[in-house]
């Protein structure tokens, strides 16, 4: 819920990460939207900008198995170590959500006072994962009743924990659109070379190359 600049993305994770954690034959890409309110989506919703980051990991992984590790174990290990989540804890406070329809996965997590407060992964017909701070419970597979009902729930619960109120979604067509919807601020956006090979920055992204992984 703070402006953050290209520079101060890098810069963040940077810091965070150790000498020689980046994967050697990774490749990373980050852009910035623009910032924007629930409110002017939803209506009746919260009056608050926010500002939205998005990585996407376009060749190999982006950390050694020794770094996942180590995230891993300090952030609990809950869903994916993912950039997005490493930099919501380096900043302080934040959402982060990984949707995938290919993995049938979705994974939220509420970031503040550099700690995470809550966290739920669903991977259909996988396992479920909810998170209370420390209190970690795992369900493998997952119950055949959940309370958020499907991975769009999984959605819609990450954004209530964050904005700290439900959102006012009156139909089921706003519903099924929150993946496009959160997406949507960063449809036009420039991607960046966040590292490259083992080493931060790197060659442009190619010309045309859009969508988020």
């Amino acid at each position: 819920m703070e402006p953050i600049a290209h520079t101060h993305v890098r810069g963040v994770l940077e810091r965070a990460l150790r000498a020689g954690e980046l994967h050697p034959r990774g490749r990373v890409e980050f852009a910035l939207g623009e910032d924007w309110s629930p409110a002017m989506v939803w209506p009746g919703a919260v009056e608050r900008r926010v500002w939205s980051v998005a990585f996407r990991v376009v060749r190999g992984a982006w950390l050694t198995r020794e770094a996942e590790e180590r995230f891993a174990e300090e952030l609990g290990g809950r869903g994916p170590v993912t950039p997005a989540e490493v930099l919501a804890r380096a900043l302080g406070g934040g959402l982060v959500v990984a949707f995938s329809d290919a993995q049938r996965m979705a994974y939220v997590v509420v970031y503040r006072e550099r700690r995470m407060q809550w966290s739920l992964m669903l991977q259909d017909g996988a396992a479920l994962v909810r998170a209370l701070g420390r209190d970690i419970q795992t369900h493998a597979p997952p119950p055949r009743v959940v309370p958020e009902g499907d991975r769009l729930g999984v959605l819609e619960a990450g954004l209530h924990q964050w904005l700290r109120e439900p959102l006012p979604l009156d139909h089921a067509e706003a519903r099924l659109l929150l993946p496009e919807t959160l997406d949507s601020p960063l449809r036009d956006a420039v991607w960046h070379a966040l590292c490259d090979g083992g080493r931060w920055g790197g060659p442009p992204p190619l010309a045309g190359r859009g969508g988020l992984a």
